[in-house]
């Protein structure tokens, strides 16, 4: 009898150390997986904050349009019509591989126009409206610079003001609404 004591004794503990060694591979894997579904999370949190504003550019369902003279429409027309040709090139900037050479020289011409037909506009247009179109203006002017010394698309969307002088020109836009005919902002391009 005292011959299985020690071995009875040996295979209980063997077996709680089993129990004790599948318990905690357990808990590593649950909290491997809690872990993980919170980086997850957090990840497409931190995704959608970054990808939330594409959906609410331009979008300004809140905004009155003011009373617009008529003597300014010409110049919104022109600044419309500027704004739709600076945004023409951006339909092909999102492909798999956009080729940065033919993107920049089919954008700089449309941004030299802009700029001119935003300067123009700043003059006839109301208070909140021209202040809107300062801003994009210096957005379209940082712009063009940033056009000279960006390498690839990526780099010039994330160093240039696109989206926030897009943002102003919607607001501008829903501030003058349709009072002169077309609206002053193209949809978004992408």
């Amino acid at each position: 009898m005292r011959h299985s004591e020690p071995t009875l004794e040996r295979d209980r503990t063997a077996r709680r150390s089993g129990a004790v060694f599948l318990l905690s591979v357990g808990a590593a894997g649950l909290a491997l997986f809690a872990g993980f579904g919170f980086a997850m999370a957090a990840c497409a949190n931190s995704v959608g904050d970054v990808f939330s504003g594409f959906g609410n550019i331009g979008s300004f369902e809140t905004v009155e349009p003011i009373p617009i003279p008529q003597t300014a429409c010409p110049y919104v027309r022109l600044a419309s019509a500027a704004a739709a040709d600076a945004a023409a090139p951006w339909h092909d900037a999102f492909t798999p591989s956009p080729d940065w050479a033919r993107f920049s020289k089919q954008l700089s011409e449309p941004l030299a126009n802009l700029d001119a037909a935003l300067r123009a506009a700043v003059v006839h247009v109301p208070g909140p409206v021209a202040q809107d179109l300062r801003t994009v203006l210096q957005d379209v002017q940082f712009g063009r610079v940033q056009l000279l010394a960006a390498t690839s698309v990526s780099e010039y969307l994330s160093g240039s003001k696109v989206l926030e002088g897009f943002t102003a020109l919607g607001h501008a836009s829903a501030l003058i609404g349709t009072a002169c005919g077309p609206t002053l902002a193209p949809p978004l391009p992408f």
